[in-house]
């Protein structure tokens, strides 16, 4: 549970997701570009899921996605 300590101890908000926001992947993609969310972590079957995701809509857009990401 660090991360969710650790923005906190630099002075970084921390974002949570919805209840069962987590879980659906075209959300966390929205809720990414509206917050400009710069550092995530995933576990890595939702990862895979979510990778999935931003390819299908990346393909769909010919602009970078989430270019808040590091």
């Amino acid at each position: 549970v660090w991360e969710l300590f650790w923005g906190h101890w630099y002075g970084c908000p921390i974002v949570f997701a919805l209840p069962e926001g987590h879980k659906d992947p075209c959300y966390l993609i929205q809720l990414i570009e509206l917050e400009k969310i710069s550092i995530l972590h995933f576990v890595p079957s939702m990862f895979a899921l979510f990778l999935k995701a931003l390819e299908e809509k990346q393909k769909l857009q010919s602009a970078h996605l989430l270019p808040s990401l590091r």
